[in-house]
């Protein structure tokens, strides 16, 4: 037979836990002073606070050891009451199918496992953008003599009411003057000059440009100019002494042009139509 274990406070924990689990409650006496009433007593009742061991009149009788003797009395008779105070179970796990459980198992495992940090493949860098091609140099202007090839660009270029007077016969008539016809070329022709010789009797040949015109498209960039300087060059070479212009050339703002190449206006002009 177990010997009792010796009244102690430490085990009045142990005592009331194991009163609970047999559906019991402990009752410990109040006093605090030894000898004194029911100093050091305990009893039991049941949950609804029936008395079942140590309760009386004057207060609580049983020891210690009477209380543990009670409770493995009552260890065997005592389940239903333990049950009413234990916690609730889980319900038994359902059977799972073992199809499922393999499922879950690998749901499982790919959730354990370290997320896989997906590598960023780094951007190519894009290709530079191909240098665009240079444009191809302008070609160089060149005032040349007129040639019968010219004819239709010259046309062209001259006012619509006279461009059906041009004709390599005039050419040919103003060459044999000792004028001629210059045109600036570059890549095409855009531009032409024509000029003859006045002869006097007092004075040296002058030179008179007849007629001036650039291509729209490309004037105010010197090209007029290099032809009025070619022309008077041919002029000198003939022997002229000076040159002049006539004002009514099919020319905008033929005045203002030719004071920039150095011409002054002086005298007049008369004229007379004598023809049919």
């Amino acid at each position: 037979m177990a010997t009792l274990m010796p009244v102690d406070r430490d085990h009045d924990d142990a005592l009331r836990e194991a009163a609970a689990h047999r559906g019991m409650k402990l009752v410990k006496s109040r006093r605090r002073k030894p000898g004194a009433g029911d100093y050091g007593k305990y009893g039991l009742t049941d949950t609804g606070g029936q008395a079942l061991l140590g309760i009386g009149d004057n207060g609580l009788t049983a020891t210690a050891d009477d209380v543990r003797r009670y409770l493995r009395k009552a260890e065997g008779s005592t389940w239903a009451a333990s049950a009413d105070v234990t916690p609730v179970r889980l319900p038994p796990r359902p059977v799972v199918e073992k199809a499922e459980e393999e499922e879950s198992a690998e749901t499982i495992v790919a959730a354990r496992k370290p997320r896989q940090v997906q590598q960023v493949k780094e951007r190519e860098p894009e290709p530079e953008p191909k240098p665009e091609p240079e444009p191809e140099p302008e070609p160089e202007l060149r005032v040349r003599p007129a040639v019968k090839g010219d004819l239709k660009a010259v046309a062209a270029l001259l006012d619509a009411q006279h461009s059906e007077s041009v004709s390599a016969d005039r050419f040919d008539a103003l060459r044999r003057s000792g004028g001629g016809v210059l045109v600036a070329d570059r890549g095409g022709v855009i531009g032409c000059v024509a000029w003859h010789l006045i002869l006097g009797l007092h004075a040296p040949p002058i030179g008179r440009i007849t007629a001036i015109v650039v291509d729209r498209a490309t004037r105010r960039r010197g090209v007029g100019r290099a032809m009025f300087d070619a022309a008077v060059a041919a002029m000198v070479d003939q022997g002229c002494g000076s040159v002049e212009a006539v004002g009514a050339i099919a020319v905008r703002n033929a005045n203002g042009f030719y004071r920039a190449v150095g011409l002054g206006q002086e005298g007049y002009r008369f004229v007379r139509d004598v023809g049919e």
